[in-house]
């Protein structure tokens, strides 16, 4: 699978609260896979986000996609947004009157997936670097476009050699004396 991208809406946001390493926001979120070979499907997920005093936010999601009423995979995305603009005081951010600004903010990272579907098996043998995101948490949305950045086949490593064979995880192709 050379990649992904899909489209949602935070259906929750709970502030955690400050930190010593800055403000913690749970951010709960829902959407659908609009490319790759899950298309259609649903993503759900939680992004355990914080927001440093440096106003760069530490994105960290665990996700699900499901087809029906199966998980089709699981998803982890580590990275970071860079706000374009100041962000004021994080205690500001508490405030029952602050508004998040209706601004686009750019989204940078890698996908791990570990997958139970066959149409992602090969996901599985690979990372998604993040090749364009971003989220506004004033409209509420979030969107991704992830590549591969080593594109394999079903079963195969990125050095092309066979991840179920013997020979390619380094035992001796005799395994008749396994434990």
């Amino acid at each position: 699978m050379d990649g992904y991208a899909f489209e949602g809406r935070f259906t929750n946001i709970v502030p955690v609260g400050l930190t010593p390493l800055g403000l913690r926001v749970d951010l709960d979120f829902t959407g659908t896979i609009t490319e790759g070979p899950l298309t259609g499907a649903t993503l759900l997920g939680t992004d355990f986000f914080l927001l440093r005093p440096d106003g760069i936010g530490q994105v960290h999601t665990r996700e699900r996609i499901t087809r029906g009423d199966r998980v089709a995979a699981s998803l982890q995305f580590i990275g970071y947004v860079v706000p374009p603009i100041a962000m004021p005081a994080l205690s500001v951010l508490l405030s029952p009157d602050f508004q998040w600004p209706d601004i686009d903010l750019p989204m940078h990272g890698a996908t791990f997936v570990e997958a139970a579907s066959e149409e992602w098996s090969a996901a599985t043998a690979t990372v998604y670097g993040a090749s364009s995101g971003a989220v506004n948490l004033a409209a509420r949305t979030l969107r991704l476009e992830a590549t591969s950045l080593a594109p394999t086949s079903a079963g195969q490593g990125v050095d092309g050699r066979n991840l179920a064979s013997d020979e390619s995880a380094g035992r001796p192709a005799d395994t008749k004396s396994r434990c």
